[in-house]
């Protein structure tokens, strides 16, 4: 609804980053192995709700999603402007 609310996933880009081997977690290259092996994990999940393995879960997620949004556009037109300005944590 405003210019903070960028929505979706980011890119950062690191221009002429260098780190200390001293500073590094793991070796040089290890990094993309390491975060693969968790994203494969968390894929896997998502792939079984989707086939309808967690279809309870799936229709929750619409439903609470659904009534937060209405229940917030009804309190952020109950304000008027104020509830689209920074006074509010709507």
């Amino acid at each position: 609804m405003g210019p903070e609310e960028h929505g979706g996933h980011c890119e950062l880009i690191f221009d002429g980053l260098e780190i200390p081997d001293s500073d590094r977690l793991m070796g040089v290259g290890e990094g993309m192995k390491a975060v693969q092996i968790r994203l494969g994990i968390a894929r896997l999940t998502h792939c079984m709700r989707w086939l309808g393995l967690s279809k309870e879960v799936s229709m929750a997620k619409i439903a609470v999603a659904d009534c937060l949004h209405k229940a917030v556009d009804t309190a952020i037109q109950l304000l008027g402007a104020k509830g689209y300005s920074k006074d509010t944590i709507l």
